[in-house]
């Protein structure tokens, strides 16, 4: 006798082990005759499988059987069946019993069933303050609030929600019980699973496996849980990160303060407190501030900004093999070796005292100071984190020994002792806001309009109410949120313009004439500064940047194929790395690979079978790649040898940051108005210095240099760190924020602005930084969330709310 077998999940692909109902009947062609039942079951297994065994014999041959599911405690939201996602009909039976009706199954030895439940935290109406978005600004911002609330009222009655779009995103090595610990206490996945709260796991292993999850893992597959964001604006491409921690959870790491000549000149520069205004740590850590400080005067001022928002994101430099190990990292080596080397007539490097890179991520055990006596800064630099940074190459994947110091673990500190008022939603995304217009609005003053999709595939539309807003959605999100509030919002009008790239550009250096292994340890280790010769200003940096293992198969034949394509005299391929990579590759996969296939993958839930199909074409179109450039022996050869003499440079300027962002009506989505201007003279002089790093590292010299995105005929951007768009101005002529955040109201030069509405993210920033930009977002929200809980507000202990 055959049985009905079957698997129960949510949307997560997590198992649902709780007692539900399934009956199977067997549809009658004669609505005469009542529809039989077949057999039942509440008995799931841990991996969400059930089975049914017929009571009774029936025509095997037909497919004539459908499922009924009980929903005694009307939590559903949808219940969904097979590849094609099916839905069960909702109805009432004559008892007064909710339940869920299928169509007739396909396959009864492989029923794949998703329910989306009511997840049973959901935002309540009222907020004292919401944040949306969960980068640098928004969690700094959203744990310094909490800090207060936690303190003015301990009765948690006025809370703080974030809104944050993505998932949360963890390393798959985390464990999820007491028992996968030394220490045993709960893990950040325990957590999730516990309170049902939706999670992805970093893409892994570092093979063609990993690299179709890494696919499956971008929203251009997975529009709703998607990490990795790719936003096609005319000739610039934007990657940012989707998921609770924002840009931490993909971005390299290096937290590089900006020149003074910078930031000089911007609004906040000209209130009362700068960003170079100096604290001293008992100014900052109150009394606790001799756990924080070297044997130095605590009352003496010496941080600023910059200075405490690197004390919160935790740095440390590794340019070596190991922690505390003797021999250089073989990129590191080469690439600062070089710097040191060339000899620019038009730049001067300005940090060749220093080229290594400060990085948030942990280098050094905790343990290592155990009966020795290091100083209390070096307690606090090296304790950051547990895990140590084991060189695997691949921050921007995301780290498998979770080494870095993303947010998530802030945030999931913050809401998992339940001590603090502070709600996380994810997979909720802001689509506008509006002033409050009803009868509450002397206390809330603003709605927020946002779609709910974590009970939800298609989303469903809630508002909530708050005292005060801060947007930190990163640059595109916060800019968008906007745009899409103009007709409820009296803006300025410079909302969308002053957009930048932060001049970045990118160089491949193949082959090296050394061994340079580019996959080995973390992606940035480096950091060369320059200054013009003439003006003596700072105009762009160069960094090492590593190629992860899991490309290396890919992107190793694809960079030779460039080379062996561009002209002789040429720093720019026949077709750029973009058109390319798309021809012999991405478009192949999209037609082998379903969007329902590659949701499976990232849940796991692939049949082996189907995996491999995936997996062998995949290999396929890599080996058709290599059959383009190398001979059999070659091919063989290539396979442990793929980043081996292959560098990749990465370069950040002062562009010309006048780009302007806008709604596109046809895609209804956000776009650039016009082109981004390709032409400065800023990514010319990056090119030019990128030669001379290639004279000295090349095997033929700088012959060996390809400037993979642009070709023959035209120039594209691919940018990690777009700025602007919601630019802080002087007034509301010039800015669409004030220097303390603050979102100017009208646009006729006035300084009037909506009280309790902020931006706190790399949109407000005005001009390009020329290097990366996460520690100038983190020491702008550090000042203005000072500003707003109150700057001479401290706890008992006197210690400021900033999170430490």
């Amino acid at each position: 006798m055959q049985i009905i077998v079957g698997k129960i999940h949510n949307l997560n692909y997590k198992p649902i082990l709780d007692n539900i109902l399934i009956e199977a009947f067997e549809h009658n062609i004669f609505e005469s005759i009542l529809h039989r039942h077949v057999g039942s079951t509440t008995t799931i297994n841990q991996d969400g499988q059930f089975e049914i065994i017929p009571k009774v014999i029936f025509d095997w041959n037909v497919k004539n059987i459908y499922l009924i599911i009980s929903d005694p405690l009307k939590k559903f939201l949808s219940i969904k069946e097979g590849d094609n996602q099916n839905d069960f009909s909702k109805f009432v039976d004559s008892h007064g019993n909710t339940k869920w009706k299928s169509d007739i199954i396909n396959d009864i030895n492989k029923i794949d069933i998703t329910i989306t439940s009511q997840n049973h935290s959901s935002p309540v109406d009222y907020y004292e303050f919401v944040v949306v978005g969960s980068g640098f600004g928004g969690t700094i911002s959203a744990l310094t609030i909490a800090n207060k609330l936690e303190t003015k009222d301990p009765s948690h009655k006025n809370r703080i929600c974030i809104l944050e779009r993505g998932q949360w995103w963890i390393s798959p090595e985390i464990p999820s019980t007491f028992d996968g610990t030394i220490d045993g206490k709960q893990t950040i996945r325990g957590y999730l699973e516990k309170e049902n709260v939706p999670f992805g796991l970093y893409s892994y292993p570092d093979n063609i496996q990993g690299l179709v999850k890494l696919f499956a893992n971008t929203r251009m597959f997975n529009s709703v849980k998607g990490l990795y964001d790719f936003k096609t604006m005319k000739n610039v491409n934007v990657v940012s990160a989707s998921g609770v921690g924002g840009g931490s959870l993909v971005y390299f790491n290096l937290t590089a303060r900006p020149d003074p000549i910078v930031y000089q000149n911007w609004p906040i520069q000209n209130e009362n407190i700068s960003l170079d205004s100096k604290y001293s740590f008992a100014d900052i850590y109150g009394t606790d501030s001799d756990t924080f400080a070297d044997p130095i005067d605590p009352e003496k001022k010496i941080l600023d900004y910059f200075d405490i928002a690197e004390k919160f994101i935790g740095v440390n430099t590794i340019t070596t093999t190991t922690a505390l190990g003797n021999y250089k990292l073989l990129r590191t080596k080469v690439f600062q070796n070089a710097a040191m080397s060339i000899n620019s007539p038009t730049h001067k490097l300005t940090n060749e005292q220093n080229l290594d890179a400060n990085l948030s991520i942990t280098n050094i055990n905790e343990g290592l100071f155990e009966g020795l006596h290091p100083t209390k800064g070096e307690k606090e630099k090296y304790s950051k984190e547990s895990n140590v940074c084991q060189r695997q190459g691949r921050c921007g994947l995301g780290c498998i020994p979770d080494s870095r110091h993303t947010l998530n673990k802030q945030l999931y500190d913050a809401i998992s002792s339940n001590e603090k008022p502070i709600d996380i939603f994810p997979l909720c995304k802001v689509d506008h806001i509006e002033e409050n217009d009803e009868e509450d609005n002397r206390v809330y003053k603003y709605k927020i309009f946002y779609k709910d999709y974590i009970d939800s595939t298609k989303g469903i539309y809630r508002t909530i109410k708050t005292k005060q807003i801060i947007l930190s959605g990163g640059t595109l999100g916060s800019t968008e949120i906007l745009l899409r509030s103009k007709d409820k919002l009296h803006l300025s009008d410079k909302l969308g313009f002053r957009f930048s790239t932060n001049g970045d550009t990118f160089g491949i250096i193949n082959p090296t004439k050394e061994v340079v292994n580019d996959s080995r340890g973390p992606q940035l280790t480096s950091i060369a500064l320059f200054n013009n010769r003439i003006t003596k200003d700072f105009e762009f940096s160069l960094e090492d940047l590593g190629i992860p293992k899991m490309f290396g198969e890919v992107l190793s034949p694809i960079f030779y194929l460039m080379t062996l394509r561009k002209k002789v005299d040429s720093f720019f391929p026949q077709t750029n790395f973009s058109d390319m990579f798309k021809e012999l590759l991405l478009n192949k996969i999209s037609k082998s690979i379903t969007a329902d296939q590659l949701e499976k993958l990232i849940g796991g839930l692939l049949e082996t079978q189907s995996f491999s199909i995936l997996n062998n074409k995949i290999t396929e179109i890599i080996t058709e790649i290599k059959k383009l450039i190398f001979d059999n022996k070659a091919q063989e050869q290539i396979i442990d040898k793929n980043l081996e003499n292959i560098i990749m440079l990465f370069g950040m300027g002062i562009d010309a940051g006048n780009g302007q962002l806008i709604i596109n009506k046809e895609k209804d989505d956000l776009d650039l108005k016009n082109k981004y201007n390709l032409d400065h003279p800023v990514y010319d002089n990056i090119i030019n210095t990128m030669k001379l790093f290639s004279k000295e590292i090349g095997q033929n010299g700088e012959s060996n240099l390809v400037i993979p995105l642009w070709d023959e005929k035209s120039k594209l951007e691919i940018t990690a760190h777009p700025l602007g768009g919601c630019c802080m101005g002087a007034d509301s002529s010039k800015g669409v924020v004030d220097g303390l955040g603050r979102v100017f109201k009208g646009n006729s030069g006035n300084k009037d602005y909506y009280d309790g509405l902020y931006v706190i993210d790399g949109s407000i920033i005005p001009s390009p930084l020329g290097v990366n930009p996460s520690l100038t977002i983190s020491a702008l929200a550090f000042r203005i969330i000072e500003y707003i809980v109150g700057k001479d507000e401290a706890d008992k202990n006197g210690k400021k709310y900033w999170p430490k």
